[in-house]
């Protein structure tokens, strides 16, 4: 059972998304729809990042990870990964967290979400509207 220790304003959400996560959008390689991750070994410090963007109205979720003894990975381990999933809720994230960013490997990042965003589509849904809305200030 993980203890919630203080939720992460979006400050330090940015920090930490700057080291440890990644923006994952669509393209030649990679076909499921966009999300942000975020890892790590210990699972106390996600729960307060997850209560934290919880307190912002983006919805995130935890999820547990196996790692096998291989070639790689010289021992079995565990860890802890938070996903944003949505275009309405990485846009929402993005947007609170842009003035703290500061990694360029992550702006690069949000300006592929961005063009994924402008691509032209069959149908609109709300979720792009409102992702496409939000884009404009990060």
């Amino acid at each position: 059972m993980s203890v919630q220790r203080r939720p992460m304003n979006a400050r330090d959400r940015a920090v930490w998304e700057d080291a440890e996560g990644s923006l994952w959008v669509p393209g030649e390689t990679f076909i499921r729809g966009p999300h942000l991750k975020t890892s790590q070994m210990e699972r106390e410090i996600l729960v307060d990042y997850q209560a934290g963007a919880a307190k912002d109205g983006v919805v995130r979720y935890i999820y547990t990870r196996n790692a096998k003894k291989s070639l790689r990975t010289p021992r079995d381990y565990t860890f802890y990964e938070t996903q944003i999933g949505g275009l309405a809720h990485i846009a929402r994230q993005l947007r609170l967290t842009a003035p703290y960013r500061r990694s360029a490997k992550f702006a690069a990042q949000i300006s592929k979400f961005k063009a994924y965003l402008a691509l032209p589509r069959k149908q609109t849904y709300d979720c792009v509207t409102q992702a496409r809305k939000l884009s404009r200030f990060f």
